[in-house]
């Protein structure tokens, strides 16, 4: 393998660009009632134990909730509402794609960043927020009116459920030999048609139908009817009228769950450069335990138990669909629009290859996904970031070493271009990497050789 320099890979990594027209988010843009909803859970298990290892209880069994509520944002920043507990504060734009909030509430103060989508319409973050439970949380401006044609249409359904809680079978030394509630932990994907007359029909693990009718500040109360009896819902409508979500749940001796609904409205058609910008991304991750068991029968213990996370990252795509993530580790990959408003996304890095769908809104801000295995749970949230305003973008340049020499990796635009220099002064346009992503340097232009993408023009 050919050698280069530590300084060579280092500065490899410096890109600029000219100055583009931008749409950026300002605080006015935010201001309205917001509809909230939180989902939570505990951070991890921790399992109590008796002397000879059998587990007598778990401290988060009653660690699962979610909640709804309101917020108004005044033109100036300032805030208030309750979600459920009345709140104070202020909102100011953080990095691009990102939302400052400053909270004053019966916790005391708090600062929590949230990802916005370039209309300003849906607000989201994840995380342990002063406790030790990892919680998600969306936020939808609400529309100033809607009608039963403005949400017409075919809707895809994304579902991440949970326990409301953990309940145990104990035998007579008080050991737990079954715990209910472990089988709750899963998601599912559907999807629902709603007409313009009030009725609506769809799929969500079952088949389903249902009425509905528009209210105030975005929400709209759904009767749903299935084989198994009807459910009343409430679904929060953001401003664009493309992303809806809900909260539901069952409490009984047989079934507990609580359900975070996430409905996107399908696009006619989208077109991979459609899709092409920075991307906030917020993941929410559980494990699916089981349980582990002695010769007995009583529970020793939990695979998967502390599998609980909430993260913020970011994930470029460039016009082509080749795509630059920071979600825990740099990967790269492909994201291809297909059919019916969903996003084929195959995606490559140091541990493998995994291939996921995403379901896009109509207007192609916002995507999202739920999917697990037999050892864990996630979902995912992605919100399109507004231009920047600044001469810079982000084309998320990474290098990596191969047999061939520096290998280098960008989201490209439909006219950007990477140019190398060997004193910062003089810049070479190496024109085979007009609107591509990738470039290879053998090693054979001298010892230091420095790199910027250019996008000359908009």
């Amino acid at each position: 393998m050919k050698q280069f320099s530590s300084l060579r890979i280092l500065l490899a990594l410096l890109f600029t660009v000219c100055a583009m027209p931008a749409m950026a988010l300002t605080v006015t843009d935010l201001s309205g009632t917001w509809n909230v909803v939180s989902f939570s859970m505990p951070g991890r298990f921790t399992l109590q134990r008796n002397g000879r290892g059998a587990v007598t209880g778990i401290n988060e069994a009653d660690e699962f909730h979610s909640s709804t509520g309101t917020l108004t944002v005044q033109s100036n920043g300032t805030l208030s509402g309750n979600v459920p507990d009345p709140i104070s504060g202020t909102v100011s734009l953080g990095a691009r794609g990102q939302v400052i909030m400053n909270i004053d509430g019966e916790d005391g103060p708090q600062t929590m960043t949230f990802h916005v989508n370039s209309t300003g319409d849906f607000l989201t973050t994840a995380g342990s927020f002063g406790g030790q439970s990892q919680e998600v949380i969306m936020a939808l401006r609400a529309p100033t009116s809607a009608l039963p044609a403005d949400v017409q249409g075919v809707w895809n359904v994304s579902s991440f459920q949970t326990p409301r809680r953990l309940d145990f079978t104990r035998n007579s030394s008080n050991e737990i030999v079954n715990v209910s509630g472990l089988s709750a932990f899963r998601t599912l994907a559907g999807n629902l048609n709603i007409n313009d007359d009030g009725t609506a029909s769809g799929q969500v693990g079952s088949a389903f139908t249902a009425t509905y009718s528009i209210g105030d500040n975005g929400q709209i109360d759904v009767v749903v009817n299935t084989e198994e009896g009807t459910m009343p819902l409430t679904l929060f409508l953001n401003a664009g009228k493309d992303t809806m979500v809900a909260l539901s749940g069952a409490d009984s001796a047989n079934d507990n769950y609580q359900e975070l609904l996430l409905f996107q409205r399908a696009p006619t058609s989208t077109a991979t450069n459609e899709l092409s910008g920075l991307w906030r991304v917020v993941t929410y991750d559980a494990p699916r335990p089981t349980e582990v068991k002695n010769s007995e029968g009583v529970l020793i213990g939990l695979n998967s138990d502390s599998n609980f996370r909430g993260s913020l990252q970011r994930v470029v795509v460039g016009h082509d669909g080749f795509f630059v993530a920071y979600v825990g580790n740099v990967s790269t990959g492909m994201l291809i629009p297909a059919d019916g408003g969903f996003a084929n996304v195959a995606v490559q890095n140091s541990e493998g290859g995994e291939n996921l769908m995403f379901c896009v809104s109509a207007e192609k801000t916002i995507m999202g996904t739920a999917f697990g295995d037999t050892g864990s749970q996630e979902l995912v949230l992605l919100t399109r970031a507004a231009p920047g305003t600044g001469p810079t973008d982000d084309f998320g340049l990474i290098t990596s070493r191969s047999v061939d020499g520096v290998h280098f990796q960008w989201a490209a635009t439909t006219n950007s271009v990477l140019q190398a220099s060997s004193d910062l002064l003089n810049w070479e346009t190496l024109t085979t990497t007009t609107a591509q992503h990738e470039y290879t340097d053998p090693g054979t232009n001298g010892v230091v050789r420095y790199y910027r993408i250019q996008q000359p023009t908009p």
